[in-house]
């Protein structure tokens, strides 16, 4: 039996979904667009004001979600097509479960660049002069890691967006043919 974490990022689809997201492409091409605003800023100030009102709403939004509906309707949507591995009430929540792992990923990390955001003196500054190249790469890379990871977060409220429309237009269905 897969523990929670691994049987989300399966049946969402893996690395391999992460990928081919249109979604995380749009939020790389803006993280690469934004270098300005994430290379020279506290842009994790943003972040942390942010996340926590989009989390709070997303957990009661989904909340809300799985309440929704008749049994019935619950127990179709649980069903299996034929050839997928998971069924249409599984892929649904793990699209929310990836939103709201988004962005709890996105606040650790605005976290913890705060944490290690300072202005070196004394000798740690003469050793990050000494490796200032390996300090600047690691710091760049910490900071697009960080502000992508924002972004896809942001980009995913889109992914969740519309896998609620999907989800009413299949109830649509389910109410019309049941008259």
């Amino acid at each position: 039996m897969q523990n929670s974490m691994s049987f989300y990022f399966d049946t969402y689809g893996g690395w391999k979904e992460v990928y081919r997201s249109k979604y995380s492409r749009f939020a790389c091409l803006i993280t690469i667009i934004c270098v300005p605003y994430w290379l020279n800023q506290q842009w994790w100030e943003d972040v942390i004001s942010i996340i926590p009102n989009l989390l709070g709403f997303t957990l009661g939004g989904y909340a809300m979600l799985m309440a929704f509906g008749e049994p019935k309707f619950l127990e179709t949507l649980a069903e299996k097509v034929e050839n997928d591995e998971h069924s249409p009430l599984i892929k649904v929540n793990s699209t929310f479960v990836h939103f709201i792992v988004l962005q709890v990923l996105a606040l650790l990390t605005a976290f913890i660049c705060k944490s290690y955001y300072f202005i070196p003196t004394g000798k740690i500054a003469e050793l990050i002069l000494e490796y200032n190249l390996l300090f600047l790469i690691g710091t760049c890379f910490i900071y697009f890691l960080g502000f992508y990871i924002f972004m896809y977060s942001l980009f995913s409220t889109l992914a969740a967006t519309f896998a609620i429309l999907r989800l009413m237009k299949v109830y649509d269905v389910f109410l019309r043919t049941k008259k």
